[in-house]
């Protein structure tokens, strides 16, 4: 995370109080009108998830209904089905078909709902810990998906819709410990290479929201996480060019989204049975880390399981774009691929000659130009 740091010019062995305080009044300050209603909306939106919880969920005598799994759902997703411009926690990455099953599962297990009301409610940090310890446990032993999943994402979430107060919704175990890390807070009260998933999945979430606290953000929990996003996705590393096409850009800002949730329905992946790399469930290939930078997607064939890297060419230069891919080929060939074939996708809305020249001898390589089409239909008043 150095080249952040070195980005936004601050030294990553210290957590300046003066320095991450005035960064924040300076993000926040053209920003804050957009945040306006953030505390209104999330006390609005956590009585609706108490209210399903604990009328629903977390009721023995009560079978979910499927019409409240969706609202459950577009409270926590903001890519779930009926979300447009939606209030909720977060991009999950999750198929909602996953996030249905959760909810359900919780609903018919007593002990989940017991470990979580035990988490969602305590005010004791070990009486957290040791809930969601005893979940992971419990469900280490059973198939199927699962609430403590590598990043607890979906766990994460519903502890940010029960109490948006006490919790930032930066969701995924990983991107916490991006922030820990980039921010410079210094701690010695998490490993996250040896601590329980409990105390992982507890303290990170603490250590983020007492550090903000701490240097003087008294902004609602929402504001401090697209704070963190704006420091985590700030890498001026890599060259970038202005595009004469505006909207070209704001195109290729979405296009990772569209890819990975549409990832089914695009012909070319169906094709050559590509899916994405996961785990538990969760979506690991997307900004996979790798070495000193972030592959796009990571993808694997299905019958051969070799690997496939994508990469999204934005506003960059045609060099960078090939550096990058033959870059992180040889990494996935040296760390994870164990023998297996690695092959490398560009996928652009215009593929120059540059980019041609520099891949030409690489057969392994395939180049990819999207296209939008963009229609209108009048559509009767009645």
């Amino acid at each position: 995370m150095i080249n952040v740091l070195y980005f936004l010019g601050h030294n990553f062995n210290m957590a300046s109080t003066d320095y991450w305080k005035s960064k924040f009044d300076e993000w926040y300050a053209p920003r804050k009108s957009d945040f306006a209603d953030s505390e209104a909306i999330w006390s609005d939106q956590s009585k609706r998830f108490r209210e399903y919880w604990n009328n629903e969920i977390s009721n023995p005598k009560s079978k979910i209904s499927d019409t409240t799994i969706e609202e459950m759902i577009r409270i926590l997703d903001t890519n779930a089905r009926g979300n447009r411009k939606a209030n909720a926690v977060a991009k999950l990455y999750l198929r909602q078909t996953m996030q249905e099953d959760l909810l359900k599962n919780i609903n018919s297990d007593p002990k989940k709902v017991r470990l979580l009301n035990k988490f969602f409610t305590s005010v004791n940090e070990s009486d957290k810990i040791s809930a969601i310890d005893e979940l992971y446990s419990y469900e280490k032993g059973k198939g199927g998906a699962r609430l403590t999943s590598p990043n607890g994402v979906f766990l994460n979430a519903m502890a940010y819709a029960y109490d948006p107060s006490t919790h930032v919704n930066i969701v995924s175990l990983d991107a916490e410990k991006s922030a820990i890390e980039t921010l410079g807070i210094p701690t010695t009260a998490i490993n996250f290479e040896s601590d329980s998933y409990g105390k992982r999945i507890v303290l990170s979430n603490k250590i983020l929201l007492d550090f903000f606290r701490g240097i003087g953000v008294t902004e609602h929990t929402t504001v401090i996480a697209s704070f963190i996003w704006f420091v985590l996705n700030n890498d001026a590393t890599e060259p970038r060019v202005e595009t004469a096409f505006p909207t070209t850009f704001v195109l290729e800002k979405l296009l990772e989204d569209f890819l990975v949730f549409n990832w089914d329905r695009i012909e070319k992946f169906r094709e050559n049975d590509y899916e994405i790399l996961t785990e538990d469930g969760e979506i690991k290939g997307r900004q996979y880390p790798a070495g000193s930078g972030k592959i796009d997607i990571l993808a694997k064939e299905k019958g051969t399981g070799n690997f496939v890297v994508i990469e999204l060419k934005r506003n960059q230069t045609s060099d960078t774009v090939a550096g990058q891919i033959l870059r992180y080929m040889n990494w996935v060939k040296i760390n994870l691929a164990k023998g297996k074939e690695v092959k490398g996708i560009v996928i652009a809305g215009d593929i120059d000659d540059g980019l041609k020249l520099a891949l030409s001898d690489r057969k392994d390589i395939q180049l990819m130009r999207y296209e939008v089409n963009f229609k209108l239909n009048d559509e009767p008043i009645k």
